[in-house]
């Protein structure tokens, strides 16, 4: 009787259990990823939360999607989870829906009209894109590429901003060597422009301006080699008046050279300006590093093509940059954004006009050093003209004139120009999805957008930016997914190789019917092995699809029970300890008894 009581009080307290953690706990997520690679950021969570009309994240994602590539696949789970979060947040505005496509069906062509892009595979299509409608107002991935999954949350967020404010901030361009508001096919490398296109409202500033307005919220010059005194006037009272400068100089731009064909110089007219706000520019030498350094399309590593690293930022590449050193102005405060890994060198700018790269190697120093490529500088800058001096050279009368900076000015200034082209962070870009079709290997574009957002922020324009995450960990589905898919995978192949063989067969009967002189008796009999072979066809493409549903079923009931022994594990372990804590104070009892 006694073990009768203690086993209903066993399973009485693994039921109560079990309802107590749902209860309690089961509104809760746990990330226990170092990065935190699940858990939306505040500044996520922020923007979710303050959504106030009716939005929905629409998935597309293709029954398929396994067989076609398995880091999609994975991709998949994990936008789900984050899109869920944002869903949770905010349940009365915010909606999820999850549509899956099998090809060739009418759910497919309505996706595919509404601009989700259809992925060949296997002579048919996989789907992975997301819809996000709000109003009047739609926006849409027509492919999400698992090598953006670093960047997903920063995507989101930018669409949620900017389908929530009502006018895009002004960001000015000033780029006198390179013309990146004229279309032509070195455009292209510019993959930047589309994105900030995207988030921002985007004017040209001629390298003569002689006055810029604060209307612009952030001002960028990139490469200025030479500006008229002017335009030197123009950028220092736009600073003065509390502007935002963002100012990207170069000891040697491969932009420029494959723009004109011939090596540039690294002069620069703002030498003497960034002199007065206690910055040294060295244009003499390019930085590197052999450690981090990437390769030549020949293979060979070259240094002053490197990686390195700021704040959050883990991967920044840099193209033959130069450095800075400070010497500190009273009333500015500095900060360094970027510097060269530990253990850099550097190599005379000459040799990359002169020589090749394989000898520019060889004149590489390594010098232990570290070298700043990036420098923030705000505070109480001083003008460096003269009052009696600033005059409009067009008709000879004075412009305003700021001799102390307005709270508010910030200097940003980064020591390569090639850092914001694609060169230094794609590696991949799709015409048809320019944003989100762009495969970066670099954090470069994420760092710039960082820089201007951080800049402009304001009440009207919610920040957006979170860093990227990286993730070196195995998640539960990775861990299950990968052996299962690799017992498949050799099916799948055995599975495609006879359909494309059977296919093969199909066009040499269709080929031979269409092209030779035949008797009836011979077009019937072809016509009959054209069925046959439509029909093999058919039943590999059905074979496939229950392969790949099979592939799916097996990963998630795999998980199941992996979330179903967790289920019954934790509670046993609870029951243990009651019962040992149970049997302590039993214990205890019959120490003082005796």
């Amino acid at each position: 009787m006694k073990r009768l009581i203690v086993l209903l009080l066993a399973i009485a307290v693994w039921i109560i259990s079990n309802l107590s953690i749902g209860l309690l706990l089961g509104k809760y997520n746990y990330d226990l990823t170092r990065a935190q690679y699940y858990t939306l950021n505040k500044t996520s969570r922020d923007l979710a939360q303050n959504i106030s009309k009716p939005l929905i994240f629409r998935l597309y994602i293709s029954t398929n999607l396994s067989s076609y590539s398995l880091e999609s696949y994975r991709h998949a789970h994990y936008a789900t989870a984050l899109l869920s979060q944002y869903q949770s947040l905010n349940n009365k505005f915010i909606n999820l829906e999850i549509s899956r496509l099998k090809p060739y069906t009418a759910e497919a062509q309505l996706a595919e009209k509404n601009g989700i892009k259809a992925i060949p595979h296997n002579n048919e299509y996989a789907y992975f894109g997301l819809e996000v409608i709000t109003d009047n107002q739609r926006k849409v991935i027509s492919e999400l590429i698992p090598q953006r999954q670093s960047y997903f949350e920063n995507d989101i967020n930018r669409i949620l901003r900017n389908l929530q404010i009502n006018q895009k901030p002004i960001i000015g361009i000033m780029s006198p060597e390179i013309p990146l508001f004229e279309k032509n096919q070195k455009q292209q490398i510019w993959s930047l422009i589309d994105e900030m296109k995207n988030n921002y409202k985007l004017m040209n500033v001629t390298k003569n301006a002689s006055y810029i307005p604060q209307t612009i919220k952030t001002l960028i010059v990139l490469n200025p080699y030479t500006l008229p005194q002017s335009s030197l006037y123009a950028l220092e009272q736009y600073l003065l008046a509390g502007g935002k400068l963002i100012i990207f100089v170069d000891p040697y731009s491969e932009i420029t050279q494959l723009y004109y064909g011939y090596p540039p110089h690294g002069k620069t007219s703002l030498g003497d300006i960034l002199f007065n706000w206690g910055i040294r520019y060295n244009n003499d030498y390019v930085v590197g590093n052999m450690e981090t350094a990437l390769q030549t399309t020949e293979g060979a590593d070259y240094p002053i093509w490197f990686m390195t690293s700021g704040n959050q930022y883990k991967k920044l590449s840099f193209h033959s940059a130069g450095s800075f050193s400070i010497s500190p102005i009273d009333g500015l405060d500095y900060q360094i954004l970027i510097t060269t890994p530990k253990n850099s060198g550097s190599v005379s700018t000459e040799y990359l006009r002169y020589f090749s790269k394989k000898d520019t190697v060889k004149h590489f120093q390594n010098n232990n050093k570290t070298y700043n490529l990036a420098i923030k500088v705000s505070g109480n800058f001083l003008s460096a003209h003269d009052e009696n001096n600033t005059f409009n050279e067009q008709n000879n009368s004075p412009l305003p004139f700021l001799p102390i900076a307005a709270d508010g000015a910030q200097l940003i200034i980064i020591a390569d120009s090639d850092f914001a082209s694609d060169e230094a962070w794609v590696l991949s870009s799709d015409e048809k999805n320019p944003i989100y079709g762009s495969a970066p290997y670099a954090d470069n574009a994420e760092f710039i957008l960082s820089l201007i957002d951080n800049s402009i922020t304001d009440d009207n324009f919610p920040l957006a930016n979170v860093y990227p995450k990286y993730f070196d960990e195995t998640n539960i589905t990775q861990a299950v997914s990968t052996p299962l898919i690799t017992a498949f995978q050799q099916q799948k192949l055995d599975i495609e190789k006879q359909y494309h063989e059977t296919i093969e067969k199909l066009q040499d009967i269709e080929y031979q019917n269409i092209n030779e002189d035949i008797d009836t008796g011979k077009r019937l009999q072809y016509k009959q092995q054209t069925e046959m072979l439509k029909n093999q066809i058919n039943d590999y493409r059905n074979s496939l699809d229950r392969l790949n549903s099979l592939l799916v079923h097996h990963i998630e009931l795999s998980v199941q029970k992996i979330m179903l022994i967790n289920a019954v594990i934790c509670p046993f372990i609870i029951i243990l300890i009651f019962f040992f804590i149970i049997n302590i104070l039993r214990r205890k009892n019959l120490k003082r008894l005796i």
